[in-house]
């Protein structure tokens, strides 16, 4: 180990943090912003690009100020969000299309008899949640795109592209492997834009960025000496922090969405419910995963505290959790749903709900808590017949702190969960890919084991029917 020191940049869809790491892990500074996000239309969800690009300079210079001799940066950032910007002024054309927004629903229903082969070139599951039917959607619909297209001053792509566009002093216009596999526009055997995929979406291949390894040399951090040296999706982060997972255990990363990632090696095993994708690369090496996706996690519970008007939900949820034993069942359809279901446009609804309930935010909260690990658990059910062996569930991220969450999650699926000890883990992945520095071994904070609990049981049953009967 050398006393070398990393600069990581996590860009989360609620928040964006810096850290500056030694080679042993140790987070030397932290600095963080919140990330607001706006729904100005039913399946619209949108961010100001200028507010993350200042968030992201406010957190770099924090840590950087106080923090000297370091020797290289990584970045992690939210995938399948999208933007247009004007590649001579850098200004934003378009918000940010978030990865949650849903509003090209309908031209991606209508390339439906070419699913089969857009997941055979892309690996992902043909929904409106990735990049490319954005994309088509600020192209068709956006005057300002339309017009900047015509003046040849258009840039379109990831929203890693535009922070790499801003962030770096040359303003290259790059985009990391991990984040092209988001747009559905990436051949995941080739690793290249896809000539076909471009056709289908009707995205001329000669707008997109040019797409590097996600370890390589991307270029100078504006106003440093420090080179970024490795930009990857924040799930991939978080993949990579943990090192290599222990036989027969699940990783879940439990954030704004929750998502399942289990490595399958350096060729793309191929499912037709769960994605297969690039966790992360290097010029002469390719790691490939499976993952499973559930949208309604944190944003669910921050759609609770919007409509309940809950101050402190941080504060109450933990009680809540330990209080009620006997909830509603909520079909948990925020932000649409994702693995293995894939729909979106379905209103979310309490089913088996008494009279005044939904005037009771612990309930119903709490409700909300028990869908997550309903998805969850038919995830790793749907892992399991594909042949993805799991005896125990690894998890980390912001919701994993809640233990009545880790605790349902051990009942329900009568496997052990082990909470790693690192809040970070998105932002140390990223430093380690930096610093082309192997994983430690991970660090549990605590081990949940199951406990009976047939209510649970009786209410993911009813959770699983109530979802076929919205479906249908």
């Amino acid at each position: 180990m050398t006393d070398t020191l990393t600069l990581a940049i996590d860009v989360g869809t609620h928040t964006t943090r810096a850290l500056v790491s030694d080679a042993d892990g140790n987070v030397l500074a932290h600095a963080q912003r919140e990330n607001y996000t706006l729904r100005p239309a039913t399946g619209h969800v949108e961010q100001d690009g200028k507010d993350i690009i200042n968030s992201i300079y406010a957190v770099v210079e924090s840590v950087t100020s106080r923090i000297h001799g370091i020797k290289q940066a990584g970045m992690a950032i939210q995938r399948s969000s999208v933007i247009a910007w004007d590649r001579y002024t850098g200004h934003p054309l378009s918000p940010v299309l978030s990865w949650q927004d849903t509003r090209a629903a309908n031209s991606v229903a209508a390339l439906d008899r070419h699913a089969d082969d857009i997941k055979s070139r892309s690996g992902l599951v043909l929904t409106p949640f990735y990049g490319a039917s954005k994309l088509n959607w600020l192209l068709q619909n956006d005057p300002e795109v339309a017009a900047s297209r015509e003046d040849e001053r258009l840039c379109i792509g990831p929203l890693a592209s535009y922070v790499l566009f801003k962030l770096l002093a040359k303003k290259p216009y790059l985009v990391d492997e991990s984040n092209a596999a988001r747009t559905q526009l990436w051949n995941l055997q080739a690793r290249a834009w896809d000539t076909r995929l471009c056709e289908l979406f009707d995205i001329p291949q000669s707008l997109l960025p040019e797409v590097l390894p996600t370890c390589a040399h991307y270029g100078r951090v504006i106003d440093t000496s420090i080179p970024l040296t490795a930009v990857c999706g924040d799930q991939n982060a978080a993949f990579y922090s943990i090192g290599n997972l222990p036989a027969e255990t699940a990783f879940i990363n439990l954030g704004t969405g929750a998502f399942i990632l289990s490595p399958t090696g350096q060729t793309p095993k191929p499912h037709p419910r769960l994605l297969t994708t690039l966790a992360f690369s290097n010029p002469d090496r390719v790691q490939y995963m499976l993952e499973a996706t559930v949208n309604g996690a944190g944003s669910a519970l921050q759609w609770a505290r919007q409509r309940w008007r809950i101050a402190d939900l941080h504060g109450v949820l933990p009680g809540w959790l330990r209080e009620i034993d006997n909830p509603p069942v909520f079909l948990n359809t925020i932000g649409g749903l994702g693995s293995p279901w894939w729909r979106s446009g379905l209103e979310p609804r309490f089913v088996d709900m008494q009279p005044d309930s939904e005037n009771n935010p612990a309930l119903c909260v709490t409700a909300i808590v028990e869908s997550i690990a309903f998805m969850l658990m038919h995830n790793l059910e749907t892992l399991k017949q594909a042949g993805q062996s799991c005896t125990q569930c690894m998890v980390s991220g912001g919701l994993a702190s809640l233990d009545g969450l880790c605790q349902k999650l051990a009942n329900l699926t009568t496997m052990p969960v082990l909470r790693l000890a690192t809040r970070e883990a998105t932002a140390l992945g990223a430093a380690l890919l930096a610093s082309s520095l192997p994983p430690a071994e991970p660090v549990i904070e605590h081990r949940f084991e199951p406990k009976p609990d047939p209510g649970l049981t009786q209410r993911y049953n009813r959770f699983l029917e109530g979802l076929r009967d919205l479906i249908r």
